[in-house]
């Protein structure tokens, strides 16, 4: 590689990128266990086999990081391939109220051992997932959601999901949701609504072709409902701003979902928001889906 200041100039001889493919990024991210010691699991894609996974935590709400308001890293280690569930080190002290960030990186590397130092790089993924500690009581394999960004923040999933078995998927609290299948995903079968969130009673919206109706149907927190017939989409509404669920609370709406056939699962789940008059300590109800959600970026 030439590099060239004026009239100096200089060659230097950097490492071959040959063999070097990007590689993908984890999917079916569940968190599972409440207290200061929740267990991560995830799938790593079959086309490919890392030499090494690095496992990263940070508390965001301690911007003593690296640089001017970086959240700080509590946790990081690299271990080998075949690594695919992580549980937090209760010495590593996380802290009800905290907010964090996960990181998991897939490795390729130039001497196919698990190192993670720049030079012995070919190629890296890295997903991030912001989780706080789960209560007690809360179900069990919470799939964490991939953070879409744009003039209205929506939460994307992938997972696999199996015919009749309960997904719960848990982002941010508003006033509403909007649930929807992707591109060949089953349909929603049934849906089971948490408890303890306002009243306690939600409104059902359906989709006629063109637009969300009122179905006048009232589902009840704790109780399952199943469709009259599958549906690819469905309204959440009526989750009172009284309720003031805190938006970085990545516990407050936990939903259950089964679909009428097996396959994978990349729906959206779209948060309806509202403002909260003043002097409420809640003045804006988040947009964030609680920040569980995974934000992925490639090095």
């Amino acid at each position: 590689m030439a590099f060239t200041n004026g009239t100096d100039s200089a060659i230097a001889s950097t490492p071959t990128l040959n063999g070097a493919s990007p590689m993908p990024f984890v999917s079916s991210v569940t968190i599972s266990g409440s207290g200061p010691a929740p267990t991560f699991s995830w799938t790593i894609p079959n086309t490919v086999v890392p030499d090494g996974v690095t496992i990263q935590i940070r508390d965001t709400t301690d911007l003593r990081g690296p640089g001017a308001g970086a959240a700080n890293i509590i946790y990081s280690n690299t271990v080998s391939s075949a690594f695919n569930s992580f549980t937090v080190p209760t010495n590593i002290g996380l802290q009800t109220g905290h907010l964090y960030s996960l990181e998991i990186v897939l490795l390729d590397t130039r001497n196919n051992q698990a190192n993670g130092f720049f030079p012995n790089l070919l190629s890296v993924s890295r997903s991030f997932f912001d989780f706080s500690l789960l209560p007690e009581g809360s179900p069990p394999n919470v799939v964490l959601p991939t953070l879409i960004l744009g003039d209205t923040p929506y939460y994307s999933f992938n997972t696999s999901v199996v015919n009749g078995e309960t997904v719960f998927i848990d982002p941010l609290v508003a006033i509403g949701y909007d649930y929807q299948i992707g591109a060949g995903d089953p349909s929603f079968a049934s849906v089971l609504l948490p408890t303890g969130v306002g009243d306690n009673f939600f409104d059902l919206w359906l989709w006629n072709g063109t637009q969300f109706v009122d179905s006048l149907i009232k589902l009840t927190g704790g109780i399952a409902y199943t469709f009259n017939s599958p549906v690819d989409r469905f309204r959440i509404l009526g989750i009172e701003t009284s309720a003031g669920l805190d938006p970085s609370n990545t516990t407050a709406f936990i939903t259950g979902l089964t679909f009428n056939g097996s396959g994978q699962f990349t729906g959206t789940m779209t948060p309806l928001t509202t403002q909260v008059p003043e002097p409420s300590a809640f003045a804006l109800f988040g947009i964030g889906l609680v920040w569980l959600g995974l934000r992925r970026r490639r090095a």
